[in-house]
């Protein structure tokens, strides 16, 4: 999840709110996969979807999103570096620079940590 500086320093409380139902909403996304496929309890309802067909979406391989909301950072370090190595990034910023967990810590202080369904 990225703000803006501005949105983030600007509006703080609807910077946190955001957070939470993104994190929500990722939880229900979870709980749509099974065996890396969306097929869980809570698979899309392909009737809003412009797909039609449910077997599609059931043979998709869906990204993995942090259910309590951290960044991978190690990912991040590797990708940052790639980029600096092509010249795509220049000056002496660092990846630790510009991560900002407070919103996710705000948001977890109400939600709590993730549990999958069923534990």
């Amino acid at each position: 999840m990225l703000y803006s500086g501005d949105f983030a320093q600007r509006r703080p409380d609807m910077a946190r709110r955001y957070m939470r139902a993104y994190l929500r909403a990722v939880r229900d996304y979870n709980g749509a996969l099974a065996d890396g496929k969306l097929a869980g309890p809570n698979a899309v309802n392909s009737v809003r979807m412009a797909i039609k067909n449910a077997a599609v979406y059931r043979a998709i391989s869906p990204q993995g999103c942090n259910p309590d909301g951290y960044v991978n950072v190690a990912s991040l370090r590797k990708d940052f570096a790639f980029y600096r190595e092509q010249g795509w990034i220049e000056g002496k910023v660092t990846v630790d620079q510009v991560i900002d967990n407070s919103f996710v810590t705000a948001a977890l202080r109400d939600l709590g940590p993730y549990r999958r369904p069923g534990r």
